[in-house]
């Protein structure tokens, strides 16, 4: 039975696992938001509004954390942006509604009311309210998702060159660039409709750290992370940690995928989490920065 010391237990109580029934706050049942079919009922501008207004995370709908303490990788399946799939809005629906807002916060010459007539739709908390948040700063939501990428070594015919990794968990297999495949050369084969790289990821800094696997061939990996780079001086956020990427916080392409096949090899024993920042995860290769932060 492994000693249970104080290290084992920071490392637990920095990323606790609670399994526990909560009431939904929208019925005041016990289950997710996502399963609340109360909310699922809901029109989009009300989704939004009761998920601003009970303190759900927009990024994972969450009841015990905000979107910029949000540690979640996944994203909106519909645009992979940083909010939840059910909280997506179209396009159009989301030009009208801005439209609106807009309209609304132009100051106009009171008109007259009717009795019969119906108020305009408020998505404050209350009328009496002194903070009114608009639904247009709910949609431009002022934050950066940072995915987990690692730098590694990879050795072509002719030369070494050093390939940018996303750590994607969600992916089924590990894919690699045609782009990196054709400038070092590397061995393919072709395997039915699909071709295949056998390939050997290596540490910049200790070679006896590796990772080998097979690797799909793709034209298609065009993710770039962050979206918008982040200033330099955010790495001070963690000053005691070694870098698997030490330009993390600089938007850049990903050559290759690790998915779920090699992810468990190459993650590590270890959990940094602070309040308000994202969290820091550790690797066969050094350490990852991911999930969402305000800028």
């Amino acid at each position: 039975m492994p000693k249970y010391t104080k290290e084992t237990q920071r490392k637990s109580s920095a990323v606790p696992y609670k399994k526990e029934k909560y009431d939904c706050r929208i019925c005041h049942r016990s289950h997710a938001l996502r399963s609340c079919q109360r909310f699922l009922e809901m029109k989009m501008a009300d989704r939004l509004e009761a998920v601003r207004r009970h303190s759900y995370c927009f990024n994972c709908l969450a009841h015990d954390h905000l979107v910029v303490s949000c540690s979640s990788s996944h994203r909106c399946h519909h645009c992979k942006k940083s909010h939840h799939t059910l909280l997506h809005v179209d396009p159009k629906l989301r030009d009208a509604l801005l439209k609106s807002d807009r309209k609304q916060s132009r100051p106009n010459t009171p008109e007259r009311k009717s009795k019969d007539s119906c108020p305009p739709r408020d998505f404050s908390p209350s009328p009496s309210s002194k903070q009114r948040t608009s639904l247009s700063a709910i949609l431009r939501q002022n934050s950066i998702v940072l995915l987990p990428t690692v730098l590694v070594k990879v050795k072509g015919k002719s030369e070494r060159s050093t390939a940018r990794c996303l750590l994607d968990s969600g992916s089924p297999v590990s894919r690699i660039s045609k782009r990196l495949v054709d400038s070092l050369a590397l061995t393919t084969l072709s395997l039915k409709e699909e071709t295949i790289c056998p390939l050997r990821l290596t540490s910049r800094f200790d070679e006896t750290v590796t990772i080998e696997g097979t690797f799909r061939v793709s034209n298609r990996i065009s993710t770039v992370t962050p979206a918008e780079s982040l200033p330099e001086s955010f790495k001070r956020h963690f000053p005691h940690l070694f870098f698997a990427d030490s330009k993390f916080f600089k938007s850049a392409p990903v050559d290759i995928v690790i998915g779920v096949d090699l992810y468990p090899r190459v993650i590590a024993e270890g959990v940094y989490a602070q309040n308000g920042l994202p969290t820091a995860r550790s690797t066969i290769f050094g350490w990852v920065i991911y999930g969402v932060c305000s800028h």
